[in-house]
């Protein structure tokens, strides 16, 4: 298990163990997509908002009709009013986006969810938008991994667009040679 946070921009998971009682991150998925020494900013990848895309209202983008039922993402408790698209990737890869995996992207390409984009339009299943993100102050989340709140592993791919929200926990402990049910539920306190 990886305890360090790598500083740099290669994005990898946080997946919250069973004590972080915290109703934001409890049993969560965080994409984590920059660590540097002024912090760390992810997305949480496992819990869709109450909204659908038909409900947002992006400057200049007229969203596709056929995209409306499309659930918008708690990315997490910070700037809600903030938009994240996460992607497959479109040849060539939008200027304002950055790789995440071989075929997805994170970024602002949101001229991709517009009606008028013609054939480079996303499909339903090829995107998450997200609302919000989380962040962690230098040496907030270094001092969460050492009370056993997070567990880090790599970016899976499968788990950033088309596994169901429900199973993409348990499905990222499975990553790391884990059987969910034995990871402990409880230590000395919970951590919130």
């Amino acid at each position: 298990m990886k305890r360090d946070i790598p500083l740099d921009t290669t994005p990898y998971f946080l997946i919250a163990m069973p004590q972080l009682t915290d109703p934001n991150f409890a049993q969560t998925v965080v994409l984590i997509f920059n660590a540097s020494k002024e912090g760390v900013l992810g997305l949480i990848l496992n819990r869709p908002a109450a909204a659908s895309l038909k409900q947002m209202m992006i400057p200049d983008i007229s969203i596709d009709p056929a995209l409306h039922a499309s659930s918008v993402w708690y990315g997490g408790p910070v700037e809600p009013n903030r938009i994240w698209l996460l992607h497959e990737t479109q040849e060539p890869s939008p200027s304002d986006s950055m790789p995440i995996s071989d075929d997805i992207c994170l970024g602002a390409a949101f001229r991709l969810l517009d009606a008028n984009a013609g054939e480079s339009r996303l499909q339903p299943e090829a995107f998450k938008l997200f609302s919000g993100y989380a962040a962690w102050q230098p040496g907030q989340l270094e001092q969460e991994i050492q009370l056993a709140s997070w567990l880090t592993a790599p970016v899976d791919p499968r788990l950033l667009l088309k596994t169901p929200p429900e199973k993409v926990w348990a499905e990222a402990v499975r990553g790391l040679g884990i059987d969910p049910s034995q990871l402990a539920t409880e230590t000395s306190s919970s951590i919130q």
